[in-house]
Order: structure tokens, then C-alpha cells, then sequence
């Protein structure tokens, strides 16, 4: 799994964090390293054989699913969230299922791409 994200400037208050090649259901914590909203969620299931779910929440607050997204097999699915969400230690986790807190394993990998500001 590999993390990448570009920066806060001036000219820009949008940030993307994509995570690559996950593969198992541990929470990946505080990808922001900041406080923002978020706005979008990219899956890309390409490489997944079922369908699974992304569980994001803000650690800062809970450790249970406050947006469970969908992903598809074999596909990449966009979502955007007109009313954002605010966020200020942004984490995930992705499973086989979508029950609150599931943990069920899934095969394959696949990529999450987040879209957030600061403001």
C-alpha cells in the first residue's frame, strides 16, 4: 500500500490523497494530517474480485462508519458529497461488507483517491 498527496498552497485549498493497493481491512488513520471537509471519494475496484465497501469516519470523534461508500467489482466509481464533510482526523477502513463496524476481509485491492479542502 502507498499513500501520496499534493499540498495546501496559496492558490489551491484542494488537496488529494490517493491510497494505492490496499488489500486488507486495517484503518488507515488521520490521512489528512489536518483538519478540512471532504468532497470526493474516487474507488477504483479494478483489481477487487467482489464488491466492497469503504467505511470513512473521523477518528477524532468515533471509530464507527459515518459514510459508507460502495465499491464495485471491477469498476471505479465516483462520489462526491455536495455538503462536504467535516473532518479532523479523516480515516478509513475498507471491507468485504457494509455492517457498521465489519471487518470482513475482501480479495484483490484497490485504490482510494479522497478530494478535501481546508475551508
Amino acid at each position: 500500500m502507498a499513500t501520496a498527496s499534493t499540498g495546501f498552497n496559496d492558490a489551491v485549498t484542494d488537496r488529494v490523497i490517493q491510497v494505492t493497493k490496499i488489500a486488507n481491512t486495517d484503518t488507515i488513520s488521520n490521512i489528512a494530517v489536518t483538519s478540512g471537509f471532504l468532497s470526493s471519494v474516487i474507488i477504483d475496484s479494478a483489481q477487487a474480485s467482489a464488491d466492497l465497501t469503504v467505511h470513512i469516519f473521523d477518528s477524532s470523534i468515533t471509530s464507527a462508519t459515518q459514510i459508507g461508500l460502495k465499491g464495485k467489482t471491477k469498476l471505479k466509481k465516483v462520489y462526491e458529497i455536495p455538503s462536504r464533510f467535516q473532518f479532523t482526523e479523516l480515516s478509513f477502513w475498507v471491507s468485504a461488507k457494509t455492517g457498521e463496524s465489519d471487518t470482513t476481509s475482501f480479495s484483490g485491492s484497490i485504490d482510494v483517491t479522497f478530494v478535501t479542502s481546508r475551508t
